[in-house]
């Protein structure tokens, strides 16, 4: 019997009901015809006649810039997991592609940030914002646009009810997730906890970072090198670490390099079962660790030129803002005893003690 090999189909076999079940790859149409048969062929050839070739895109149009874009070195540059991220909004925005560029102002990019917060949520609308502003950058460099009116907009500002996103975790709920979590679950929780690493950087730190004492690591965001001692209880985790063949310090269950999808997926299961049973509280999430660690640094009395150090950052601005529900009553203690001390000799008319 001569076996014909169809292109552009896709067939499913269903053990359940004994039957396989075609789709014309394209247009992603069920063939509804015994395979193979002439109704079959004539189904496939209708699937066919209805696809549509897709505009090109028209010079100076948003489409054509996203396409530029994606094609870039700055975007082929980005990390996978910030690649992923940008795509999401390009594919959200793929609705004005027809929209030039030159024709966008101010006033349409608010029109857009009000809709998306409307469709979707305030950290998608202002990341839309900043996806946009990276378009708009990357088209006026190549004179497909004469300025970037994105800046002239504002971001949407947390309401003070919302929740925080990526809050400290407690050290409650440090414990209880570090305990409750399988060995392979607790190791990417426990470096990040100890050394405020970033999740893509903490799943792909190889074994050969660690020396028994260091930390030694060029961070993927920012490209910065960072030299973290370890901490005792990390050591005591990494030498207890699952024994694995993966070449990375973590790997999941299957003793697998892990991918950020399947760690996220594994991770935010436990944390729901957790929040289930009351044990922690609502909003854990593995970034927000970056920002326990900043904290409790903070807390220490350590100034934000360290905490970027420790973080990796090269500016001290992102510090403060990891840093900022750091509880400093025990650093602003002495400044509340100065100035009870100078209460004491000021006069009526001076506000300087004597």
């Amino acid at each position: 019997m001569t076996k014909v090999r169809v292109k552009g189909i896709r067939r499913y076999y269903e053990p359940k009901s004994n039957r396989t079940y075609c789709y014309h790859r394209a247009t992603g149409k069920r063939l509804h015809a015994d395979f193979g048969s002439a109704a079959f062929f004539i189904e496939l050839a209708a699937a066919q006649s209805e696809m549509v070739a897709k505009p090109a895109a028209k010079p100076g149009s948003l489409k054509l810039i996203v396409e530029h874009y994606r094609s870039s070195h700055e975007f082929l540059s980005l990390q996978s997991s910030t690649r992923s991220e940008y795509n999401r909004v390009l594919n959200y925005l793929s609705v004005l592609d027809a929209l030039a560029m030159t024709e966008i102002v101010a006033s349409d990019i608010v029109r857009i940030r009000d809709n998306t917060l409307k469709k979707r949520n305030r950290s998608f609308a202002n990341k839309t914002l900043a996806v946009l502003s990276i378009l708009f950058s990357y088209a006026v460099e190549r004179g497909f646009a004469d300025n970037n009116p994105v800046r002239q907009v504002k971001k949407i500002r947390r309401r003070g009810t919302e929740a925080r996103r990526n809050r400290p975790w407690l050290k409650k709920e440090l414990d209880e997730v570090i305990s409750r979590a399988p060995p392979h679950l607790a190791l990417p929780v426990m470096i990040a906890r100890w050394t405020g690493l970033r999740e893509s950087d903490v799943l792909t730190l190889p074994s050969t970072a660690f020396d028994g004492e260091l930390i030694r690591w060029e961070t993927a965001k920012r490209r910065v090198w960072v030299t973290i001692p370890v901490a005792n209880p990390l050591k005591v985790a990494l030498a207890n670490r699952p024994v694995h063949a993966c070449s990375t310090l973590c790997a999941n269950s299957r003793g697998k390099a892990w991918t950020n999808d399947g760690f996220k997926t594994s991770l935010f299961r436990l944390i729901r079962a957790l929040e289930a049973e009351g044990v922690i509280a609502a909003g854990l999430t593995f970034h927000g660790l970056r920002h326990t660690v900043a904290t409790e640094l903070r807390e220490l009395g350590f100034d934000t030129r360290t905490i970027a150090d420790m973080l990796g950052q090269k500016s001290e601005t992102m510090a403060a803002h990891y840093s900022r529900d750091a509880d400093l009553q025990e650093k602003l203690r002495p400044a509340i005893e100065k100035m009870e001390q100078a209460e004491e000799t000021r006069t009526e008319v001076s506000r300087k003690p004597k």
